[in-house]
């Protein structure tokens, strides 16, 4: 009786191993799979941080940008505001007082600054503040105070 149960066990075990195999049970079909999903995945991941990098990109631009816009109307609003008695000083305080300008970092993301709809603003004032950092004989602080400003309120009209 022994005999006869272990010999109708071995002859089923040996049917199940000669039986074919299902897809998806097939280790070549799911290693396939497997891979198809991996690419589709890394694709798909790579897209993504391409994107939210440039979002960052993006976000960053901005916020440096309207804070050197502001940071800067803040400064030339207090020079113009300057006591009769120390205008004469305010050229030599100019380059001490003007904020770091974010140009560089706009210049090293140029593919995202130049889609901005901001970044013709930001051009104008980045090299305005260039001019007031280097002035020419006949370009003074307050002509370019007034050109700022008056490029700033321009903008948000």
């Amino acid at each position: 009786m022994q005999a006869d149960y272990i010999a109708q066990q071995l002859s089923a075990i040996a049917a199940a191993v000669r039986r074919p195999l299902p897809w998806s049970t097939n280790p070549w079909i799911l290693a396939a799979f497997s891979t198809f999903l991996g690419v589709i995945g890394g694709f798909l991941g790579q897209l993504l941080l391409t994107a939210y990098a440039d979002h960052k990109a993006r976000k960053t631009i901005l916020r440096m940008g309207y804070r050197y816009v502001a940071e800067l109307i803040a400064v030339l609003d207090t020079l113009v505001s300057a006591p009769e008695e120390l205008q004469a000083h305010t050229s030599a305080a100019t380059k001490v007082v003007l904020p770091t300008s974010p140009e560089e970092y706009s210049r090293a993301h140029r593919e995202i600054y130049i889609d901005l709809p901001e970044y013709v603003s930001f051009d104008v004032i980045f090299n305005h503040s260039q001019q007031l950092r280097q002035p020419s004989p006949e370009y003074d602080w307050k002509s370019a105070t007034l050109q700022v400003i008056s490029s700033s309120l321009l903008r948000s009209a």
